[in-house]
């Protein structure tokens, strides 16, 4: 009967990963294939805040290092390089000599 209590409320757990996962965070403008990402290292890392969300989020943003890389594009996804500064032209006029 424990392991029964134990089984459910793993899977419940898992249940409320996968509904927390839409509602919030990265995951709430991700894909399911991205919120399917950060599930394993949710379960693995972050376990202990289920059914917290601002708690899972920030444990998954304290351990960084420890993240998949699955996980850690969608946690922490690249940032393209801004566009070069125009140069701005010189208010003094260059003379040749």
């Amino acid at each position: 009967m424990g392991s029964r209590t134990g089984w459910g409320g793993w899977l419940t757990g898992l249940a409320i990963v996968g509904s927390v996962a839409v509602s919030t965070g990265a995951w709430a403008q991700g894909t399911t294939q991205e919120r399917e990402a950060c599930q394993p290292d949710v379960l693995r890392l972050c376990s202990r805040f289920i059914p917290d969300v601002d708690g899972i989020v920030s444990c998954l943003h304290n351990s960084e290092p420890q993240l998949s890389p699955a996980c850690h594009e969608v946690m922490f996804p690249r940032q393209p390089d801004p566009p070069p500064k125009p140069r701005r032209k010189s208010k003094h006029k260059r003379v040749k000599t």
